[in-house]
């Protein structure tokens, strides 16, 4: 039987300092893999991100350093430095703190897939 293996790869395409939300900057995308299968970012974070969820990609937040705290659902979880925290689709969740993660999306992270909710006391659907 012959059984091949899928690598994936990524490779920094961009170089960008883009503030996607106040406190929130995207410094580098790293790319879609070869086979578009997952999206990484370079994400620098100091503030608040508002709750949010995204309906299709799971997110998994690599801290490279720095700290910060995660919302998620009815769960508060303390990161730093080498923590890893996966978040699944359909999840409402925010963050705070002032780190510095790795951001990776599979599928591919697609913003017409999250919605904000800017009202804490917005009703979920």
């Amino acid at each position: 039987m012959d059984s091949k293996k899928t690598i994936l790869y990524g490779k920094t395409i961009e170089n960008l300092s883009r503030e996607v939300l106040p406190g929130h900057t995207i410094s580098e995308r790293i790319s879609k893999n070869s086979n578009e299968d997952f999206s990484v970012v370079v994400s620098t974070m100091d503030g608040k991100h508002p709750r949010m969820k995204n309906t299709r990609s799971v997110g998994i937040y690599c801290i490279k350093k720095g700290e910060g705290t995660f919302y998620a659902d009815d769960r508060v979880i303390h990161v730093g430095q080498n923590d890893v925290i996966s978040i699944p689709p359909n999840t409402v969740y925010s963050f705070e703190g002032d780190f510095e993660a790795f951001m990776i999306c599979v599928p591919p992270f697609d913003a017409a897939d999250c919605i904000i909710f800017e009202d804490e006391e917005q009703e979920l659907e």
